[in-house]
């Protein structure tokens, strides 16, 4: 958390931005909504164990565009893009929530309305992977051992 702290605040002055009270709050929307959103991802691949014997190999592919998030999202093919903003939603966790924080960059200005939509899409990812945990606990038969 510290080194994340630094990173933002040592970004927020190469940047020239001044974030405000407002500008803090809304970054710790920003990360509670990510937190929520990796959870809902994880819960529902992890799910995938009740119907399928091995959901290891589920995991590899999803940690590898988890990295993706991590790079703008306009240096990938759209067909990413539009995945990583839809089935695996990971450019809601970083990369549209800090072009709210790029207000005077025009650039951003296209992508602030899905930055809006973060928390939807991080209690969304949460709510599909609970329910497909309960839908695995309803259809789950011990081995009976």
């Amino acid at each position: 958390i510290l080194t994340g702290l630094i990173l933002l605040a040592l970004a927020g002055y190469k940047l020239e931005l001044h974030p405000g009270p407002g500008d803090v709050l809304l970054c710790l929307l920003f990360i509670l909504s990510a937190s929520i959103m990796l959870t809902g991802i994880f819960l529902g691949l992890t799910s995938a164990s009740f119907w399928f014997e091995d959901r290891v190999g589920f995991a590899p592919p999803v940690f590898n565009f988890m990295a993706f998030g991590r790079y703008p999202m306009t240096i990938f093919h759209r067909s990413v893009q539009v995945l990583m903003s839809t089935l695996l939603p990971f450019a809601f966790m970083s990369f549209y929530p800090s072009m709210i924080f790029l207000r005077d960059n025009p650039a951003a200005s296209e992508f602030q309305v899905l930055a809006w939509m973060t928390p939807l899409v991080g209690l969304t990812a949460f709510v599909v992977g609970y329910g497909m945990w309960l839908l695995g606990l309803k259809s789950y038969r011990s081995t009976g051992s």
